[in-house]
């Protein structure tokens, strides 16, 4: 190296120490602060499920198993944000115009989450699966929210409820409508999702993915059918819950018997979040897709509380909706 452009360098590293001399370093901490919890996470989901296994091969008492498991869903949730992920996102809440209808699927939790986010919600449909807990914790003032609550047998996942919305207002529907779980509270993923939906464009972005991962979905299906009764959501029981297992088996099968397309031809999602069950759609998106397709789908996901069906319709939604079909 030349000495000119030796002194160079070396000067741009004296300019460079000199300007960071003057960032406080509490800014420093803040960073690594911010770095480090994204990667805790991880490494927290990591060894919660090392500790889970271990318990289950041990034939620990379930009370302690399914604390363990709720600790790993939570770990695991988590452990798919960033912390520039809720910087976007509640940039684009606080920047938010207008309103948007929002459908709530709701078994027992507790409601009270929403009073952040009711002045954003046009018409708020709640589907009930519990009728004595159908409004715990709503807040009295609604902001303006306009509220439509249904009574629904308690069967099927939160797919079941959507089914449920999109057939009876197939005609009807808005330009935009975000679709949601009601199992917020504590649940860090989940809310960041709920915020992303609520606030996307009337064109959700789009997302594309390699073979590989494509070849992942299609393969999905639930591998123990009995399992901890653990949930992110409120009221649940303790104990052993069984998943039952779907007609058709895995994913791609299951697909092949109840949708007239492949979901997964173009490899592509919509939504930034990546929860596949809290999600915002268009009306147009919804209606490429015939009513009687829904109608199928919906009977596939009755007849049972926790369905494998549900399962799969979670991993389909975002793909279904932003696939390119004319049925």
């Amino acid at each position: 190296m030349s000495p000119d452009l030796s002194n160079r360098c070396y000067r741009c590293v004296e300019d460079l120490a000199e300007f960071f001399s003057r960032v406080p370093t509490a800014l420093f901490y803040l960073l690594a602060l911010v770095h480090a919890n994204f990667w805790i996470t991880k490494f927290y989901y990591r060894l919660m499920l090392c500790i889970l296994h271990s318990m289950m091969v041990l034939h620990l008492p379930m009370d302690y198993v399914a604390v363990v498991k709720r600790n790993v869903a939570w770990a695991r949730e988590l452990s798919y944000t960033k912390p520039s992920d809720w910087l976007f996102a509640y940039h684009r809440y606080y920047n938010m115009s207008g309103r948007v209808d929002v459908v709530l699927a709701h078994y027992k939790e507790d409601l009270s989450w929403l009073t952040d986010y009711l002045s954003r919600i046009d018409h708020l449909y709640l589907y009930c699966k519990d009728e004595a807990a159908c409004r715990k914790g709503l807040p009295e003032n609604l902001q303006g929210a306009k509220l439509v609550v249904t009574h629904l047998t308690n069967e099927g996942r939160e797919a079941n409820t959507y089914l449920h919305h999109i057939i009876n207002y197939y005609d009807h529907l808005p330009d935009r409508i975000v679709f949601s779980m009601a199992s917020l509270n504590g649940n860090w993923m989940r809310k960041l999702a709920f915020i992303f939906a609520l606030t996307e464009p009337n064109k959700p972005r789009q997302y594309c993915y390699n073979q590989a991962v494509i070849l992942k979905l299609q393969g999905f299906q639930m591998h123990n059918r009995y399992v901890p009764s653990v949930s992110l959501g409120d009221g649940y029981e303790k104990g052993m819950i069984t998943i039952y297992p779907a007609e058709f088996r895995p994913l791609k099968e299951w697909m092949g018997h109840y949708l007239p397309f492949d979901v997964y031809s173009n490899r592509c999602r919509f939504g930034d979040s990546q929860h596949g069950a809290i999600f915002s759609t268009t009306r147009e998106d919804i209606q490429k897709i015939s009513q009687l397709s829904y109608q199928k789908l919906l009977i596939a996901n009755q007849g049972a509380d926790l369905m494998e069906a549900g399962y799969f319709m979670e991993r389909i939604w975002r793909f279904m909706l932003a696939a390119k079909t004319n049925h």
